[in-house]
C-alpha cells in the first residue's frame, strides 16, 4: 500500500481481500485458546470457586499474548502473500510497466517545470528583442549602441538555450533517482513484511515457552504444558517459514518487475536526450538568423548614399550638346586639313626653284 500511494498505480484492495482470512484465523486462534483454558484442569482455587489464582492469571495472560502475536504474524503473512500476488500480476502486465514509467517521468518533470517555464520565457524575450532591433535600424541610429544591445540580447538567448539543454539532463537524472527510490521502497516493503511475520512468530513461541514454565512450576499436567509448547513450536515455525518464503519470492518479483522498468526508462532517457539536443540546435539557429538579419540591417543603414539626381541630368545634357555639335565639327576639321596641305605644297615648290643648280658653262 505504501508503494501504491507513491505510484498511484498499485492495487489498493489489500484490506478487502484480507478481511475474510483474518477473521477466520482470529476465530481459530481464540477457539484454541479457549479450549486450552477449559481443558487445562489447572486452578489453585478450591472446587466450585470462581476465583483465579495468581498462577492461573499469569498463565492465561501468557497464552493470550501468545495468541495475539500468532494472529499478528498471520495477518502480516496475509498482507505479504496478497502483495506478492499483486506484484506477480504487475510483472506480467506490460501496460502497468508503462504506467509506472509515466509516473516516474511526471515526477521528474515536476522538479524542473517552473525553471523550464522561466528559461523558455527568457529565451523568447531575448530573441524577440534582437529581432526588433533589425526593424528599428535607420541611417540616423546610434550604430554602436545598437550593436552592443544586440550582442547582449544574443548572449542572453544563447545562455537560456544552453540552460534548457542542461535542464533536460537534470530531468533525466531525476528520473533514475526516482526509479531507484521506488524500487528500493518496494524491496523494503517485502523485506519488512517478511521480518514482521518472522518476528511475530518468534514472539508467539516465546510466550508459549513462558506459559510452559509457569504451568510446570505450578503443577500443571506434563502432557498439557509440553503438548502446548510443542504445538506452538510447530505452528510458529511453519508461520515463520511461510513468511520467509513469501518474502524472498516477493523480493525476486520486485527485482524482475523493476528490471523491465529500468530497460524502458533507459530508452526513454535516450529519446529525451535526442529531443533536447534537437531543440537546442533549433534555438541556436534562430539566434544566428536573427543576428544575420540585424547585421544586414546595419550594413544597409550605413552604406554611402547614391549621387544626386541633378548631376545626372547635367551629365545627360552635356552629352546631348556634344552629340548635336558633331555635325559642324567634322566637316570644318576636314576643310582645315585640306587647306593646310595646299599651303605646304605651294611653299615647297617655290623653295625647290630657288635652290636649283645653274647650268654648267661650256
Amino acid at each position: 500500500q505504501d508503494l501504491g500511494s507513491h505510484l498511484s498505480v498499485w492495487p489498493g484492495h489489500l484490506t478487502s481481500r484480507l478481511q475474510a482470512s483474518m477473521a477466520m484465523r482470529l476465530v481459530a486462534v481464540l477457539a484454541a485458546a479457549v479450549a486450552a483454558d477449559l481443558n487445562s484442569g489447572y486452578s489453585d482455587a478450591s472446587p466450585g470457586s470462581t476465583t483465579e489464582s495468581p498462577a492461573q492469571r499469569q498463565w492465561n495472560e501468557l497464552k493470550k499474548q501468545e495468541a495475539d502475536k500468532l494472529w499478528e504474524g498471520q495477518q502480516a503473512l496475509g498482507q505479504l502473500q496478497t502483495w506478492l500476488s499483486d506484484i506477480e500480476g504487475q510483472e506480467k502486465d506490460t501496460a502497468q510497466v508503462g504506467k509506472v514509467i509515466e509516473q516516474i517521468e511526471n515526477e521528474a518533470e515536476e522538479g524542473v517545470k517552473s525553471r523550464r517555464s522561466s528559461l523558455e520565457n527568457q529565451f523568447e524575450t531575448s530573441l524577440e528583442q534582437l529581432t526588433k532591433l533589425s526593424r528599428e535600424v535607420t541611417s540616423q541610429s546610434d550604430v554602436q549602441s545598437l550593436k552592443e544591445e544586440a550582442k547582449k540580447d544574443a548572449a542572453d538567448a544563447l545562455w537560456a538555450a544552453k540552460e534548457l539543454e542542461h535542464l533536460e539532463k537534470e530531468k533525466q537524472k531525476n528520473m533514475m533517482t526516482s526509479y531507484h527510490a521506488i524500487r528500493s521502497k518496494a524491496k523494503s516493503k517485502a523485506s519488512e513484511l517478511m521480518k514482521e511475520v518472522m518476528h511475530d512468530a518468534r514472539d508467539s513461541f516465546k510466550f508459549a515457552h513462558k506459559a510452559e514454565s509457569v504451568g510446570r512450576k505450578a503443577g500443571q499436567k506434563e502432557s498439557q504444558y509440553e503438548g502446548d509448547e510443542e504445538h506452538a513450536e510447530k505452528v510458529t515455525e511453519h508461520l515463520s517459514g511461510q513468511g520467509e518464503h513469501a518474502g524472498e519470492k516477493a523480493e525476486d518479483k520486485v527485482e524482475g518487475f523493476f528490471e523491465k522498468i529500468e530497460e524502458k526508462i533507459e530508452g526513454r532517457r535516450d529519446s529525451l536526450e535526442h529531443e533536447a539536443e534537437n531543440k537546442a540546435e533549433a534555438r541556436k539557429t534562430e539566434v544566428k538568423e536573427a543576428k544575420r538579419k540585424f547585421e544586414a540591417a546595419i550594413q544597409t543603414a550605413t552604406a554611402p548614399a547614391p549621387a544626386p539626381a541633378v548631376e545626372a541630368v547635367q551629365l545627360r545634357g552635356s552629352a546631348a550638346s556634344l552629340s548635336g555639335a558633331s555635325g559642324f565639327v567634322v566637316p570644318g576639321f576636314l576643310l582645315g586639313v585640306g587647306l593646310s596641305l595646299v599651303f605646304v605644297n605651294f611653299a615647297w615648290s617655290r623653295t625647290a626653284r630657288l635652290v636649283s643648280t645653274p647650268e654648267a658653262l661650256g
